[in-house]
């Protein structure tokens, strides 16, 4: 890597840590996985005692199965709603996007974030965590773009990247969505 790619990719990254809500008081946010397919007391328990120290949940909401589709994952909105943090829903992809219907699996995210609104949950964004190979990431940038396409202005889209990709000059297209 060329060192003005590394000075710019710093930058980059240096740009997104400092631009969170905590960087004016010069506290960098801290947003948390909650990566539970299973709700447990101790899950609910460890919302309700770092809720202060958490500025978003990145809760998963769904994951692909086998054939492709999204399997929703039974979430405790009540504890969510009392910890009063916004919350991005992570959709994990355990096969390549390009093999999806990605027609289908659009609708499947609509219904989805529509039933996330409906259960009261403050949703702020969706997360796509998608693991794929950096020869895959142009069509993940063209995936992304459609979601990008009927996803509520309102709402963030962000991804899961991997430290592979950065050599990659298909990153940037997929970090631009």
């Amino acid at each position: 890597m060329d060192s003005s790619r590394a000075r710019l990719l710093f930058a980059f990254f240096a740009l997104t840590l400092l631009s969170g809500a905590g960087a004016s008081r010069g506290v960098l946010p801290q947003d948390a996985y909650v990566w539970q397919r299973k709700w447990t007391p101790a899950v609910r328990a460890a919302l309700s005692n770092s809720a202060d120290l958490v500025e978003r949940w990145r809760v998963l909401a769904a994951y692909s199965d086998s054939a492709g589709r999204l399997q929703a994952v039974a979430v405790d909105w009540r504890a969510l709603a009392n910890t009063k943090r916004p919350v991005i829903a992570v959709v994990r992809f355990n096969r390549q996007l390009t093999r999806l219907d990605s027609d289908r699996v659009l609708s499947e995210l609509g219904d989805l974030l529509a039933q996330w609104r409906k259960s009261g949950a403050p949703v702020a964004g969706l997360e796509i965590d998608h693991d794929c190979d950096t020869a895959l990431l142009a069509g993940y940038a063209q995936f992304l773009s459609r979601v990008r396409s009927v996803l509520d202005p309102k709402l963030s889209l962000s991804i899961t990247a991997l430290p592979a990709w950065l050599p990659s000059p298909e990153l940037g297209p997929s970090l631009h969505q």
